[in-house]
């Protein structure tokens, strides 16, 4: 199943900035993703805290890296800085994994880590 690299960083995007309905669409089941202030988090937790958490704006994703390591994985890693309305602008180095599932990519695991 072909996917580009520009529609990889455009779902990325979209777990950022996008409500329930994007990690409805591009979650796996047996996600893991990582966070600074709330730890190790299953795709069920995940999708219970987008649900109440308040959305960025804006995501501003710089020095990328994509590597295909098999056909069915895509692993990205970046830099984001994130904003939300008022608030400081949010920075964190960030990895995804995305795997080809059925007829469509799905994220299965996600970690950021603060950049100071």
């Amino acid at each position: 199943m072909e996917i580009t690299d520009e529609d990889v960083w455009a779902r990325e995007e979209r777990l950022w900035t996008g409500g329930a309905d994007a990690y409805a669409e591009l979650l796996d089941n047996d996600a893991l993703m990582v966070f600074p202030e709330m730890g190790a988090l299953n795709a069920a937790s995940v999708r219970k805290s987008i649900e109440r958490a308040p959305r960025w704006e804006s995501v501003d994703m710089r020095e990328r890296s994509l590597v295909r390591p098999a056909q069915s994985l895509i692993v990205i890693a970046y830099r984001a800085e994130s904003r939300r309305s008022e608030e400081p602008a949010y920075a964190a180095f960030c990895s995804s994994t995305y795997r080809a599932v059925g007829n469509g990519w799905r994220i299965v695991q996600h970690q950021q880590t603060l950049a100071n």
